[in-house]
């Protein structure tokens, strides 16, 4: 994975999500400690999805939540207000214009492939994702089944 984020961040990302459904929080820990240092290297921004928690210990640039993760007041409340938080809106306009109104620093759409973390998503074309993103102001992401395979 870390050869993979180098490789990305030296073609120009300039933007890491880690997402891990499975490992440990200890192992999540010193995973998003390397992917800090990796992605300082390259002067890009690191997200940590879910946790707050965690992307304050590792001093991520902010945090990507789920519809059933910690609210976005929370999450603001434990990162401060310079840091970038995330609002997933599965493909539903009215949750992403909420999340634009309490101040989302950018809204995602998805899913776009399959995926073996959610049962019950309904997967998006990019057509249908770019009818949504034109009525968003602020910025948008996709996401759902994106893998180093298909990255």
């Amino acid at each position: 994975m870390f050869r993979k984020v180098t490789d990305l961040l030296s073609q120009g990302i300039r933007l890491i999500q880690y997402r891990d459904k499975f490992r440990d929080s200890e192992e999540r820990l010193k995973i998003s400690l390397k992917l800090r240092k990796i992605c300082n290297c390259f002067e890009s921004y690191l997200i940590i999805n879910d946790d707050p928690i965690l992307a304050k210990k590792v001093l991520a640039d902010g945090v990507h939540l789920g519809q059933e993760d910690i609210s976005y007041e929370e999450a603001r409340k434990t990162l401060g207000s310079e840091a970038i938080i995330g609002i997933s809106c599965q493909n539903h306009l009215e949750l992403a214009l909420e999340a634009q109104s309490k101040g989302a620093d950018y809204v995602a759409f998805g899913s776009v492939f399959n995926t073996n973390t959610k049962s019950n998503v309904t997967k998006s074309s990019i057509n249908e994702i770019n009818l949504l993103i034109r009525k968003i102001k602020i910025p948008t992401a996709i996401i759902g089944g994106i893998n180093l395979r298909n990255a």
